[in-house]
């Protein structure tokens, strides 16, 4: 994999499989809000118009849209799992070409059902970037493919890093506590917060 050039801002582009706004997605927000703009450029991949759009539209934020990448939360190799292995296959072609046109230098996926920044990024021999929010069932995603589709493995806590010890070597493993914007605690009236 080749190293991150340094000379200039570095171009991470963050990828969402969902259009929701649930907690990771929330956090994803305060990263975008808050990364700092003079060392990283940032784009984002949604696969449709939705509240997280319409959330981070106004921010410095490339968006690119990409179709037909599911989450993989399907027991491993069962039919359906197979059908969204192969849709995300195609998509991470097209993601690959985004890559590739918009010289992305690191792909950082959002969550661990989303698998074609793995793919692209391993496509294009660039860094990727996992963030772990939850407790993966399937011995087989977190024994072999997280890890070896990963450049560095986030979890948002201990205990979701637990999963992974004795399989991923500590130092590609780091935590990093969800975030939140205190703005969104300025918005509550003094009489609920007296409550």
């Amino acid at each position: 994999m080749d190293k991150i050039r340094t000379d200039r801002r570095i171009n991470v582009l963050f990828i969402s499989p969902s259009t929701e706004l649930y907690g990771s997605e929330k956090s994803l927000i305060t990263i975008l809000k808050n990364i700092d703009k003079s060392k990283f450029t940032v784009s984002l991949v949604i696969p449709s118009d939705g509240d997280l759009y319409q959330s981070v539209r106004d921010i410095d934020c490339k968006i690119f849209f990409i179709k037909n990448y599911d989450l993989i939360w399907q027991k491993l190799f069962s039919k359906e799992f197979v059908i969204n292995l192969v849709k995300n296959a195609f998509s991470a072609l097209h993601l690959a070409y985004v890559i590739k046109r918009n010289k992305i230098d690191v792909v950082y996926s959002n969550n661990s059902g989303v698998v074609i920044g793995a793919f692209a990024s391993k496509i294009c021999g660039i860094k990727h970037v996992w963030h772990i929010r939850e407790f993966l069932l399937e011995n087989f995603w977190k024994n072999r493919f997280i890890p070896k589709l990963s450049s560095l493995i986030i979890c948002n806590s201990h205990a979701t890093t637990h999963q992974f010890y004795g399989v991923v070597d500590k130092s590609k493993i780091t935590v990093i506590y969800n975030g939140f914007d205190m703005h969104d605690f300025k918005k509550i009236p003094q009489s609920r917060l007296d409550e």
